[in-house]
């Protein structure tokens, strides 16, 4: 990830594809399986 692609993140901030995370918590694997489902895909 290049410094801008990171500004761009930050500048928009949280949303249905990014939710920012102060550390890992024992929810973590659970969090990052419902943000990888969240489109319905397979």
């Amino acid at each position: 990830m290049k410094q801008t692609d990171l500004d761009i993140l930050l500048r928009e901030g949280e949303g249905s594809m990014l939710e920012y995370k102060e550390s890992f918590s024992p929810s973590f694997a659970r969090d990052l399986a419902a943000f990888a489902n969240s489109s319905g895909q397979r």
